[in-house]
């Protein structure tokens, strides 16, 4: 199977976001951080609160 270059580009994008992402998390691990970007506790808690 052949990855073509828009299917490449697309694997590279991804792993440069979740990269991104982790790197934010790691800086701002509180829910409470306004710069948080989020994650599955903040999730879990919105829905508690819904």
């Amino acid at each position: 199977m052949m990855i073509d270059d828009s299917e490449l580009h697309a694997m590279q994008s991804q792993i440069i976001y979740e990269k991104i992402y982790r790197i934010s998390l790691s800086q701002h691990s509180s829910c409470q951080d306004p710069d948080h970007p989020g994650c599955e506790e903040c999730e879990v808690e919105q829905e508690i609160d819904d």
